[in-house]
């Protein structure tokens, strides 16, 4: 009997490990579901309209030549994110994941002008994401400095020690601001002003979504 209780008890740990372990990865691997979506739907979207010529005098045109640069930049951002949201603890995974939540329902449920909405996005994921990974270098650089060699600048090792913690501890507090607050913030934003000014379809939402996905597919069937 104690023998099975003690299986129990280890199969039990067992599955509350798995559990923690998959909840602490949770974020990054919504990330990364999420980028894949974007690179999958939107970035495939983007390219094939580039990509489409509309027919002339009853024969399909050639496919113009597209740049894959699109789909580099927005795999490239996805791959910093989930980079970035299993470096940082809570709340950067979080942020991380509704910015791209945010980003594909935006460009998906857009009535009009939804590729011209990609570059943005685009650029508001690729950006926060390399301000994360730069901080975190940046971050080791200045705990590693020497305050004996400042010493000489500040003229004691006291107040090099002294003012190199105040200079850590600005940066660190406009970083915070930038990380939690002001890129986000901006992107809610810049979001907010997309839907104003195209409008949107209260009749049928989603038929933004539906719209690329018959484009993907017919465009890319016919390659």
């Amino acid at each position: 009997m104690e023998r099975i209780q003690d299986l129990a008890v280890v199969y039990a740990n067992g599955w509350i490990a798995i559990g923690l372990f998959l909840l602490d990865r949770l974020f990054p691997m919504a990330i990364l579901l999420l980028s894949g979506a974007w690179a999958g739907l939107i970035e495939r979207g983007l390219m094939a309209a580039a990509a489409f010529s509309p027919p002339r005098g009853g024969a399909p045109s050639p496919r113009r030549p597209v740049s894959p640069a699109p789909l580099i930049l927005g795999g490239l951002a996805g791959i910093l994110s989930v980079l970035a949201a299993a470096l940082y603890p809570a709340p950067i995974p979080q942020i991380i994941a509704a910015m791209w939540a945010g980003a594909l329902a935006l460009v998906l449920l857009l009535p009009s002008g939804r590729w011209e909405s990609v570059p943005g996005a685009r650029m508001f994921l690729l950006g926060y994401a390399l301000m994360l990974l730069l901080f975190r270098v940046f971050s080791a650089w200045t705990e590693a400095a020497d305050p004996y060699r400042w010493a000489a600048v500040f003229g004691s090792t006291g107040e090099a020690r002294e003012a190199l913690a105040r200079g850590r501890s600005l940066v660190h507090t406009v970083w915070t601001w930038l990380a939690w607050f002001g890129i986000p913030g901006g992107f809610a934003v810049w979001a907010f002003n997309r839907i104003a000014a195209l409008g949107f379809s209260l009749a049928d939402p989603r038929a933004g979504a539906a719209e690329i996905l018959r484009q993907i597919r017919g465009r890319g069937a016919s390659s």
